[in-house]
């Protein structure tokens, strides 16, 4: 009677199996759930969720990169005594900003009106409008270089791009053709050949308009560019405004 009760309690093959396959389902859960606990991956959702920039947070001070949106009054925060706290962001489309697009930033800005208190504490200070530079816009600021658009012409305004009541520059942006003259052209271009315009400036004296080309291997071009060489160099008076004698140079990449 013993024996056989032992051999009663000996485990079923059909039970063995069924609780390993339970317990590998456990121990998979736990480990799942020990690596969504871990400090990495806490680490790594922090950094997504947060990015103060994006958001903007106070400063004591403004990065290069970056502008303000607002300003307040701390007192022994920002150094002895009430001192000025900035609200610190990104530039970004349509951003009313303390401040111009910093320089490098593939912005520029459109509009500038006085505002009181918002940017300098008790005074009136400029306030910018920015924009991300896209072809058919008219922009206050020149187009970063590394925009890839050019200026087709400039017009004056008044009480749009400075707040001194005189007149300013309205550049209009478009996306650059080959061998068509413009004010202004992208870093990835250059130009084959210069003269004088006054649709370039507000004041009727004459300016540069150049004509220019997609940087390319074989292209001319009136300068050598940075990352560039020439094969070839000939004698020209069609890249000087002066119409003295310079070169116009057969362009390869370095």
């Amino acid at each position: 009677m013993i024996v056989k009760m032992l051999d009663d309690e000996v485990n079923d093959p059909a039970d063995t199996l069924k609780q390993t396959t339970t317990m590998k389902s456990i121990i998979a859960l736990a480990l799942a759930a020990l690596a969504a606990a871990s400090p990495v991956a806490q680490s790594q959702e922090e950094t997504r969720a947060v990015d103060p920039l994006i958001a903007g947070y106070w400063s004591c001070s403004i990065p290069t990169n970056a502008v303000y949106t607002k300003v307040q009054s701390v007192f022994n925060v920002c150094g002895s005594g009430a001192k000025p706290q900035y609200w610190v962001v990104y530039p970004s489309d349509n951003l009313s900003s303390c401040r111009p697009p910093p320089q490098g930033s593939n912005f520029v800005f459109t509009q500038v009106r006085l505002v009181f208190n918002t940017c300098n504490l008790g005074k009136n200070a400029n306030i910018y409008t920015l924009r991300a530079p896209v072809a058919g816009l008219e922009s206050c600021s020149q187009p970063p270089t590394q925009s890839g658009l050019a200026v087709l012409s400039v017009r004056p305004v008044w009480g749009q791009c400075n707040t001194l009541n005189t007149g300013a520059p309205l550049y209009k942006l478009v996306t650059p053709v080959a061998n068509n003259e413009y004010c202004f052209y992208p870093g990835d271009w250059t130009y084959n050949s210069v003269r004088t315009t006054q649709s370039c400036n507000i004041i009727n004296a004459d300016a540069p308009l150049y004509k220019v080309v997609k940087l390319a291997t074989g292209v001319t071009s009136c300068a050598v560019p940075p990352g560039w060489t020439f094969s070839k160099a000939v004698s020209v008076r069609t890249c000087s405004v002066q119409g003295t004698q310079t070169s116009l140079y057969t362009l390869k990449r370095l």
